[in-house]
């Protein structure tokens, strides 16, 4: 579905590129449009009322003109710039990781309203709610693979369909497997039963309900383990925002 030649767009910018001398070329994301490449003209210049809108990470309505291929914004009205994920480096490396995400799951002209939606949401409490990042990044990635059609299993074993003590994770069907049936499945990975529990905890909570989990470190980092495995073998990609999240948490 087209854009109208001059159009208000609920939406937030993902990434700017400088163009010319005092121009900015933005992607913003929205959820009726997806990904958008949209000229901010004069947006460099100190005056510009289009200046404050133009950067990374700002939410709000945008009037865009639309002829042809071509998009040029016209105005901006702001709901909220998130400006404190700036003053936090793993909030802010989160937000990057996030973007990316998105930019995967979504594509020029075709809606992502659910993916709009949980972006928006997971931002909000990153930023206002001082919830950890890392718990922020793992109901992200939970919520994400559920709305790409890749859901883990977490509840129960993925072999016997019981509610006992998970001991381990199958990448491949991307689920929980109880102590009885792992050794009839193949790549499966031996995790402890209380950080398959932190994820089905997190999987399970409101996202405004987070700020109550609080992950020990090596439980995190056994997480980040088995959960970054699953993602790379059921997406096929490797983000280096995530990478960088990762560095970060020793920064």
């Amino acid at each position: 579905m087209g854009m109208m030649s001059d159009e208000k767009v609920s939406g937030i910018v993902v990434r700017f590129a400088d163009y010319k001398d005092y121009h900015k070329m933005l992607t913003i994301f929205t959820p009726k449009y997806g990904m958008l490449s949209v000229l901010s003209p004069a947006s460099k210049r100190p005056k510009s009322p289009l200046r404050a809108g133009s950067e990374t990470f700002v939410f709000g309505n945008f009037i865009i003109k639309s002829k042809g291929e071509y998009k040029t914004l016209t105005e901006v009205e702001i709901i909220d710039s998130f400006y404190d994920l700036r003053m936090d480096i793993e909030a802010l490396s989160c937000a990057y990781y996030m973007r990316d995400f998105c930019e995967f799951a979504s594509q020029e002209d075709q809606d992502s309203p659910e993916i709009f939606s949980l972006f928006i949401r997971c931002l909000t409490i990153l930023c206002h709610n001082g919830v950890d990042p890392i718990v922020v990044r793992y109901a992200f990635e939970i919520k994400m693979m559920g709305v790409l059609g890749l859901a883990a299993a977490l509840n129960k074993c993925i072999e016997c369909g019981k509610d006992s003590e998970k001991t381990h994770f199958n990448i491949e069907e991307g689920g929980a497997v109880c102590q009885s049936c792992s050794h009839n499945k193949a790549a499966t990975i031996k995790v402890s039963p209380q950080a398959v529990n932190t994820l089905k905890i997190i999987s399970e909570l409101p996202l405004d309900k987070l700020g109550v989990v609080k992950l020990k470190a090596n439980i995190k980092t056994e997480i980040d383990d088995f959960w970054s495995k699953y993602l790379r073998w059921h997406l096929d990609k490797n983000f280096r925002t995530a990478d960088f999240m990762d560095r970060s948490k020793s920064f």
